[in-house]
């Protein structure tokens, strides 16, 4: 996406520090519990066959990885629940309010589908919806954290421009919001 930039353009962040800290949190326990997941997978009675017969790929005890995958999940939505509730009242809200409320909603139904799965002795269905599901809920938390930043035109001086002080150069442009509106707004 930089690259498709325009020599005065630049990514800048959109958000207040604090909830570019929690929104990174959330990535970064959404990352883990992705990891987790593929353990889980790998370790569990769908992860893969040779000549007919079920390969165990990691040796570890299902229980142990499924609860450590478990905790990851709650804390990812633990911290994104967090992260909601530092946006009450702020101007971060509207900016990221569509693109959190879609994570969350992944995210819980993910974390439905992997319960009901686990409990009803992991029927191949369900771990290949668990499994798409993920894919999901990874693009909406690339969404999350691209929803953060903006594009803004570089005024003539080579600083980001503030529209106060900057004599000759125009205000700062805000080019995009998000990547939706980046992808159908902008030319390729």
């Amino acid at each position: 996406r930089r690259a498709a930039l325009d020599d005065v353009e630049r990514w800048v962040s959109g958000v207040a520090p604090a909830t570019m800290r929690l929104v990174w949190a959330v990535a970064v326990l959404g990352a883990l519990a992705l990891v987790t997941g593929t353990v889980v997978t790998g370790t569990g009675p769908h992860s893969g066959q040779y000549e007919g017969e079920p390969v165990q790929r990691f040796g570890f005890a299902i229980t142990s990885v499924a609860r450590i995958h478990s905790v990851t999940v709650l804390a990812t939505l633990a911290t994104a629940l967090l992260l909601v509730w530092r946006l009450r009242g702020s101007a971060d809200r509207t900016r990221l309010e569509n693109a959190l409320s879609s994570f969350l909603f992944i995210g819980m139904l993910q974390g439905t589908v992997g319960y009901i799965q686990y409990f009803s002795d992991v029927p191949v269905a369900l771990v290949g919806l668990h499994v798409g599901l993920a894919t999901v809920l990874w693009l909406s938390l690339v969404n999350l954290v691209i929803s953060t930043r903006s594009v803004v035109a570089v005024v003539s001086n080579g600083s980001l421009g503030s529209g106060e002080g900057a004599e000759g150069a125009a205000d700062v442009v805000e080019l995009g919001d998000g990547l939706l509106d980046d992808l159908l707004d902008r030319p390729h």
